[in-house]
């Protein structure tokens, strides 16, 4: 939430997903989506709206997990499996559909002026229909999931966020965000720069995320 009232509406939209600690990835999103509707009706954060990611890991059989993800705006997850980095979401923006598409490149997305231009966000008018992208994938052992904000996907690069990644995967999740958030500050950021690490370890479900983030 990065506009009035964004702070007001990205703590209700985090306490109404975790209000449904059984809930399903699309129904927490839908509770943050009334929740920050509501926000955004109050007269001092009138129009307020965040983005927001939701991934909810249900486990299956003993020793085996599957995440449900929903997602809406521009924050981003992305996997690094294997040594190799991969966006899993698409920023909901004129040029993040365009890119998803294939029909600009990434040098093109990163000249638009209008990347930070959302077609759809957390507490949007009930007029418009909220359509979150939404898909499920089997979590294998070792598997780590990078939750960012554009403050920091924008500023540093996929190559530079693997290595950060790979170098400290024997590290806490805190610290692998700690390193990412100060990747991001050292770039120059003027953006919220705010990550989220969550592990998958052999033969353990996936550790408990953690957050760093800057004001």
């Amino acid at each position: 939430g990065g506009h009035r009232g964004g702070a007001e509406a990205s703590r209700a939209a985090v306490e109404a997903a975790r209000s449904l600690p059984r809930g399903g990835a699309v129904d927490c999103l839908q509770a943050a989506h009334c929740a920050v509707q509501a926000v955004a009706r109050e007269s001092a954060t009138r129009g307020a709206g965040t983005t927001l990611t939701v991934v909810a890991v249900e486990g299956i059989g003993e020793s085996s997990f599957v995440a449900h993800v929903a997602h809406v705006g521009d924050t981003r997850l992305a996997r690094v499996r294997d040594g190799r980095i991969e966006a899993l979401t698409h920023s909901q923006t004129i040029p993040g559909v365009l890119l998803a598409a294939g029909q600009i490149t990434q040098d093109e997305y990163e000249t638009r002026n209008d990347r930070h231009e959302l077609l759809q966000y957390v507490g949007q008018p009930a007029s418009i229909v909220l359509k979150p992208e939404t898909f499920s994938f089997l979590v294998l052992p070792e598997d780590i999931f990078l939750l960012t904000s554009d403050g920091v996907h924008e500023v540093v690069s996929d190559t530079d966020l693997r290595a950060m990644v790979l170098a400290r995967s024997r590290s806490s999740a805190k610290r692998m965000a700690h390193t990412v958030v100060q990747a991001s500050l050292d770039a120059d950021t003027r953006d919220n720069a705010t990550c989220l690490v969550l592990q998958a370890r052999r033969g353990v479900g996936p550790s408990p995320p953690h957050r760093r983030g800057s004001p």
